[in-house]
């Protein structure tokens, strides 16, 4: 399902409680008008009180802004865990959601078709209609002016 507006999706992220973000490389290599993926990735996790998977080299950054409950994991280890039983480090609940944020459209798409038995969110600048909840096709601006208003939409309780 696309989400067109940040509200409605940060209502969304809100239903369930159990919750997983995924932060990508490429959080670390994109910035929108002096601010990078990777605040907006900490500012929308801490918003929701997410634990954190680092994949790619995200911790650090993460850790710097913040972010408490992050763990490294290789994306793909996320997807077995999902698959055969949780017993991941980063939180002792198997996550009913999984956010994926910093993923070229198709790693996204392949991570998600991997999953099952959890709602799986893509949070980057191309629908992906294998999700759950993607966002649309959204230009690098807009995209950027998205992920700020659902940032705040989340702090501020949607």
């Amino acid at each position: 399902m696309k989400m067109e507006k940040p509200r409605e999706l940060a209502q969304w992220l809100k239903e369930e409680g159990s919750g997983l973000f995924m932060a990508g490389e490429m959080c670390n290599e994109i910035e929108f008008n002096g601010k990078s993926l990777l605040d907006l990735a900490a500012d929308i996790a801490r918003g929701l009180g997410l634990p954190v998977a680092a994949t790619g080299n995200t911790m650090r950054g993460l850790r710097e802004r913040g972010i408490e409950r992050v763990g490294r994991l290789m994306a793909a280890e996320v997807g077995a865990f999902m698959r055969s039983g949780w017993g991941d480090p980063i939180t002792a609940e198997r996550p009913s959601t999984l956010l994926l944020l910093g993923y070229s459209p198709g790693v996204a798409r392949r991570l998600v078709t991997a999953v099952t038995d959890a709602r799986t969110a893509v949070l980057g600048p191309a629908y992906v209609e294998e999700a759950t909840c993607s966002l649309p096709d959204l230009s690098v601006k807009a995209w950027g002016q998205y992920l700020d208003e659902l940032a705040q939409a989340v702090k501020q309780g949607a």
